[in-house]
């Protein structure tokens, strides 16, 4: 009977197999959605070891593992759109996150295996785009869009600066291109992260304004972000300014920015308070050397003082390689190395995420913090290669 049992799970594997290969050939459709939905998503998953240490680094050692978002955060999404005429479309978009490693999150993520990257209902026209619900952050997309790295992997710079991935509770309008290239992006938030509390009392409210000139080789953005917790009156400022231009032959990123908290101090779970005073920048080159094969150069630089009370400064710069081969439109392989210098205090750490996602503050937690994001990684060396796969 127990042979039997055996024979009958191995036959189930096997049916199992080659039905998974039967569907990689098949072409599934699911007449209830509409041709104006698509259904998308991508896979990365690769092998990164964390390691070395200099100065006051937590969780100092070696770490290696077999990781799923290395490069990019591993998701799948669907978007849609409905023709309401004169020009304008009904929008929709809803973007979640996946461990393909594990049953639990990435790191810095979310405590769940399937998570709310961001999703929103809007609608564009010739009149420029409306948006509402959870949103990218705007500082988080300008930061990843001057890397040369692209905020991910063990070379990226948003790591060391600490990024609002999202926000909750969020509208943001988009302008239609004027004067040859010029938008404006605005956003605004009544709580940062979470439902909004009784009486709003605590919600972190941010707003942001950011000019953007697109024209060909060049890029450039200016983001200026305020939030200040509503009825305690505590405020940090963000002043984020980013340009490429891009030669063909090699593509030029530099990002610069200020951060700056006032009024009451922000308190950490850890009994920790907050008082920055920040300043970075990141300078980054891409040099493509053949069709499928691009290299990657970076070095940041971050300025911190009084980040926690009592301990002074916490300066760290950060230099990284990398390369990428993609093999089509939809398959991507990379491989990069990054080190970092801490000084005096500082506990910067490698990490392949650039998004801290605030498990660890409270109050104006919500908002950016290095303190949150440099502690999730580990030591000051790392190496990363894996690849990816979009659909």
């Amino acid at each position: 009977m127990q042979k039997k049992i055996i024979a009958l799970a191995v036959a189930a594997a096997i049916t199992s197999i080659a039905a998974s290969s039967a569907f990689a050939d098949t072409t599934v459709t699911i007449p209830s959605l509409s041709p104006n939905v698509t259904i998308y998503g991508l896979l990365d998953y690769g092998y990164l070891n964390q390691g070395g240490n200099s100065g006051a680094v937590p969780k100092a050692g070696s770490t290696s593992s077999f990781n799923s978002g290395i490069s990019e955060d591993s998701r799948i999404g669907i978007k849609g759109f409905k023709d309401l005429g004169n020009g304008t479309k009904a929008i929709f978009e809803l973007e979640y996150g996946l461990a393909i490693d594990n049953n639990g999150a990435q790191s810095n993520s979310s405590s769940t295996p399937f998570y709310n990257r961001h999703s929103y209902v809007g609608a564009t026209g010739g009149w420029g785009t409306a948006l509402g619900g959870r949103l990218e952050g705007a500082r988080y997309s300008f930061e990843k869009a001057y890397d040369a790295f692209g905020g991910g992997t063990v070379g990226n710079f948003g790591s060391l600066i600490g990024n609002q991935a999202r926000a909750d509770n969020a509208v943001a309008y988009v302008s239609p291109t004027f004067g040859g290239g010029f938008s404006v992006l605005t956003a605004y938030t009544t709580k940062l992260t979470g439902p909004e509390a009784s009486a709003n009392y605590n919600d972190a409210r941010l707003y942001a304004i950011a000019p953007q000139y697109n024209n060909g080789a060049f890029s450039a953005t200016y983001d200026y972000e305020d939030a200040t917790l509503h009825g305690t009156g505590g405020d940090i400022k963000i002043n984020v300014l980013g340009a490429s231009y891009d030669l063909t032959s090699v593509k030029f990123f530099g990002y610069a920015e200020t951060v700056k908290t006032s009024g009451p101090l922000v308190t950490f779970s850890g009994g920790s308070a907050l008082n920055m005073d920040q300043t970075a920048w990141n300078f980054g080159v891409t040099a493509p050397v053949s069709d499928s094969i691009k290299l990657k150069f970076s070095y940041g630089d971050v300025k911190q003082n009084n980040l926690i009370s009592g301990k002074g400064s916490n300066d760290c710069s950060k230099t990284s390689f990398g390369a990428d081969y993609k093999y089509d439109k939809d398959i991507t392989f990379y491989a990069d190395v990054a080190s970092i210098s801490n000084q005096a205090n500082a506990t910067c750490t490698i990490s392949t995420s650039s998004a801290n996602y605030s498990g660890a503050i409270t109050g104006l937690g919500a908002v950016d913090s290095t303190v949150g994001t440099n502690h999730n990684g580990v030591g000051t060396r790392g190496f990363d290669i894996g690849g990816k796969f979009a659909f």
